[in-house]
């Protein structure tokens, strides 16, 4: 009978910011990559954003988890902060921002009912994200914003442009 005893895993004591295969991003809350290696290279940080004046963060308001950032030892050249907390699922105070901005722009397109509004607000969750309904959501967000007359289209694009899911840029910038 083998008589081994089971390997005790030892605990790593760093925090869970170094033990991860990447390190933690600070991004201000409107969105601006202040430092996609605040904890190896924290001398780039920042308490407030140099575009905006807003404050920057490290982690997620909602659940405390770290911003994902820059995989370590990459090369990469650019990144772009994540829309969602990877943990909590939560949209980041950026994406947050990006949508009441963008819901607020559709109440103010007099040339589209309310309900018409209604439908487009309620489109603008799926753009962000790539799931089965992101081309439908997609697609009656293009035509309701044409339907708006011109410059909506514009306007509205260059609210959510950058948290829009491939699959929505694809249908909106054809």
């Amino acid at each position: 009978m083998n008589s081994q005893r089971p390997r005790l895993l030892h605990h790593d004591s760093r925090p869970e910011s170094e033990r991860s295969a990447y390190d933690t991003a600070q991004v201000c809350v409107n969105g601006h990559d202040i430092n996609d290696s605040a904890h190896s290279s924290p001398e780039f940080n920042q308490a407030f954003c140099s575009k905006c004046g807003a404050e920057t963060i490290t982690s997620c308001p909602d659940c405390n988890s770290p911003i994902k950032g820059r995989l370590r030892g990459s090369m990469a050249t650019s990144y772009v902060p994540p829309k969602f907390c990877g943990e909590c699922g939560k949209a980041f105070p950026w994406t947050a921002r990006a949508l009441q901005a963008a819901r607020m722009y559709a109440d103010d397109l007099d040339k589209l009912s309310p309900s018409d509004r209604d439908i487009l607000k309620g489109s603008l969750d799926e753009l962000l994200k790539d799931t089965p309904a992101t081309p439908l959501a997609a697609n009656r967000f293009r035509k309701l914003l044409e339907k708006a007359g011109p410059g909506a289209l514009e306007c509205m694009k260059k609210i959510v442009i950058d948290l829009l899911a491939e699959t929505a840029k694809k249908v909106i910038l054809q």
